[in-house]
């Protein structure tokens, strides 16, 4: 990944709870703002998963890029 600064901690919009990073994720991009950031070395859009370690919901974001 890239060398951003770290990034704010995302919380369960259910209870609360600080959300663990799960993956990211390399997907096709939805419209044209996503396919104006596609990952040149990917080849696609960067997405973070991020999970709730007490409900076990799951909540995706946007991410920089690798290159």
């Amino acid at each position: 990944m890239n060398d951003t600064p770290a990034r704010k901690p995302m919380r369960c919009a259910h209870d609360g709870a600080k959300l663990n990073h799960h993956a990211t994720l390399i997907r096709d991009p939805l419209n044209r703002e996503e396919a104006d950031s596609v990952d040149p070395v990917a080849d696609g859009v960067l997405i973070e998963v991020h999970a709730c370690p007490k409900c076990g919901r799951g909540q995706p974001r946007p991410t920089g890029t690798i290159s």
